[in-house]
């Protein structure tokens, strides 16, 4: 009689894979806990209507957010839905750009 062998269900790489996840949204959310977000309110044309950056084009689309670091620096202007989003957005492009970047 012959055994026919079970094929392996990869179950081990689909964990390895969900920790990894796992891992990076927790990152965020620390990261985004100590960020401030503030409104950037545009006029129909899209221009900034108000405020530091008065009368600059960014054009129409999606809410426009500036995100702060716990230290009260700018750290990126990004079109998102709502500011939980805007956080996660910067959270996302910090951790990258400072893993691009630690070696300077």
């Amino acid at each position: 009689m012959i055994r026919k062998r079970k094929k392996k269900s990869g179950s081990f790489r689909r964990r390895a894979l969900k920790s990894a996840r796992m891992r990076k949204a927790k990152q965020i959310r620390l990261a985004t806990r100590k960020m401030t977000v503030e409104r950037i309110r545009l006029d129909r044309g899209g221009y900034v209507s108000g405020g530091f950056r008065k009368g600059q084009y960014y054009g129409t689309g999606a809410p426009l957010y500036r995100v702060f670091s716990p230290e009260g620096d700018e750290l990126i202007v990004v079109r998102a839905s709502d500011a939980k989003t805007a956080k996660a957005k910067a959270a996302l492009f910090t951790s990258i750009h400072d893993s691009t970047h630690s070696g300077y």
